[in-house]
């Protein structure tokens, strides 16, 4: 099982092809500083609460890599952050980033800054509760 000490070791990323009873398949990766440098194995796992809030996960059965799994995590990983960020300090023509909106209230233009970055953050959230929406929902 996956096991890390200040970011790096191992670590498990990835929730996809949920099924009624709760269980999904997940990879484990090889991790540094909490980045995604190389999958291991993929599994199916169901969690299972610890107590204060923990979370253990149940082995069901190892499987062979999930490419489509590894190919996402890659790509939101060094791809989708890294523009996010972009456009959240996306720099004029002099370099600098601007800050001035206007007449806009500071608080909408404070949103309005950081909108890639909050819609990136929730993206992985938001389609694995629809994933796990959908299998609660499929017949027996």
């Amino acid at each position: 099982m996956a096991a890390s000490i200040n970011g790096f070791g191992s670590t498990y990323y990835g929730r996809r092809c949920f099924r009624r009873d709760g269980s999904y398949i997940t990879t484990e990766w090889a991790i540094a500083a909490t980045l995604p440098i190389f999958p291991m194995s993929s599994a199916r796992v169901q969690d299972s609460r610890a107590g204060l809030g923990g979370r253990e996960l149940y082995l069901i059965e190892r499987l062979a890599l999930d490419w489509v799994q590894v190919l996402t995590t890659y790509f939101y990983t060094y791809v989708m952050i890294p523009i996010a960020i972009y456009l959240t300090v996306i720099p004029d023509e002099a370099g600098h980033i601007p800050r001035d909106f206007g007449d806009v209230p500071w608080w909408l233009a404070l949103l309005l800054q950081t909108a890639p970055l909050i819609i990136v953050a929730l993206l992985p959230h938001v389609l694995r509760w629809i994933g796990a929406a959908r299998a609660r929902k499929r017949p027996r």
